[in-house]
């Protein structure tokens, strides 16, 4: 792993026969209703089997600039869903968030922690697009490349994948599948975030020893658990009826990876009642204690078409064609073609080890036409199912979060 620190947020938005898009976030505008649309993918995200990680921040920046060019039901719907400001009142807030900047944390360099982010704006050359919707685009410093789907849509798509793979490192391969991209896709958005960052204080490697990690089903693997420092590590830490939480800072500071381990035998019931209510309650219980975490390893990757959940979340019409609605982006007086989201697909990585934490994630959005102190520490030993999230502590924004049931699956 580089020895550099990155923090990106890799979206990829598409608009057209199969095309993807994505934007940047809002400045105190999506950070409200951040981790409410974070909990509310997580209560659809349960029935999927086995270890999980998205980026809730990821998908919604995704449709930030696709709600720009929405109107009607299909803007209020993306607005509910997403928990974006109505869009009659964008002109009084504060617009879009500046480009992420690098924020060395105390002590620490650049090395340590570093925050990146790059937008792009993939657009079919000759489509009526409007001119305030494109200048829009640049104003969130999305680049506008013109290119035709119509000549050669599989090499557009190597263009934009290859473009994803170099903002994250390698990490989110081939996004766009072969086929998805064609002669109607009309558009793709791209913004691109990679997390990578050092823990405040390191796991040391010569402490990591394989140990049984309990699975959902009572049984066990062998799985390499990382011990943390036993000397002055005060860690935000909460202890209650059917969990333990747990934060570890990275050097910057400004970030955590927040750990949610039910109890044994609890992990179910925990699962159930985890909302956004839930997620600050716990957030509100943390306190500071000299603790000593016990960890696995862990990385994985995952991977899935979001259409029946958002669906199941309350945005149907931007998926039903001649209902969907993007009059804000085109003009339509100028093409019989009409726009709408044919698939949401997202895909993330995580890997947790001894340094830190490396993180990305990819949405796609392709939209189609129709023509208290305490003297010891506490230890937390964390040997089965659990939950985490990376947050922004300054904005309270979930960057990833996601579920290990199987550290070695």
């Amino acid at each position: 792993m580089k020895r550099w620190m990155i923090l990106t947020l890799l979206l990829t938005f598409m608009l057209g026969g199969a095309a993807h898009a994505q934007t940047e976030s809002t400045s105190g505008t999506m950070e409200a209703g951040n981790i409410a649309f974070a909990l509310d993918l997580l209560a659809q995200l349960k029935a999927e089997d086995g270890n999980m990680v998205v980026s809730p921040s990821s998908i919604q920046n995704a449709f930030w600039l696709a709600y720009m060019g929405a109107d009607g039901l299909t803007a209020d719907q993306m607005s509910q869903v997403f928990r974006f400001p109505d869009l009659d009142n964008l002109a009084a807030s504060s617009g879009v968030a500046p480009e992420p900047t690098v924020e060395p944390a105390r002590g620490s360099s650049e090395e340590d922690f570093i925050l990146r982010s790059a937008d792009s704006l993939w657009a079919q050359q000759g489509f009526p697009w409007l001119p305030d919707y494109l200048a829009l685009a640049e104003s969130m410093n999305a680049p506008i490349q013109l290119v035709d789907y119509t000549a050669d849509a599989e090499a557009v798509r190597e263009q934009i994948n290859t473009w994803i793979e170099d903002q994250t490192e390698d990490r989110i391969q081939d996004l766009i599948p072969a086929g998805v991209l064609n002669e109607l896709t009309r558009m793709v958005i791209a913004n691109a975030v990679y997390f990578n960052a050092k823990w405040m204080v390191e796991f040391d490697p010569a402490l990591t020893t394989d140990a049984p990690f309990t699975l959902l089903d009572g049984t066990s693997v062998s799985a390499p658990l990382m011990v943390g420092s036993s000397t002055g590590m005060e860690l935000a830490y909460a202890d209650a009826d059917g969990y333990t939480a747990v934060a570890l800072p990275y050097r910057d500071g400004n970030h955590r990876m927040l750990l949610l381990v039910p109890d044994a035998g609890q992990f179910a019931a925990f699962e159930a009642g985890l909302n956004a209510d839930q997620f600050r309650s716990i957030k509100a219980a943390l306190a500071p204690v000299l603790a000593q975490v016990i960890l696995p390893r862990f990385e994985f990757e995952f991977d899935l078409n979001l259409n029946e959940m958002l669906k199941a979340m309350g945005l149907t019409d931007a998926f039903v064609p001649d209902v969907a609605d993007f009059s804000r982006m085109f003009d339509t007086t100028a093409t019989p073609e009409r726009l709408f989201i044919s698939d949401v697909l997202h895909k993330a990585f995580v890997k947790v080890d001894e340094a830190g934490t490396e993180a990305a994630a990819a949405t796609a959005i392709i939209i189609g036409t129709t023509s208290a102190p305490i003297n010891q520490p506490v230890q937390v030993l964390i040997d089965r199912p659990f939950y985490f999230a990376i947050e922004d502590t300054r904005t309270d924004t979930i960057l990833f979060m996601g579920r290990v049931v199987n550290p070695a699956g």
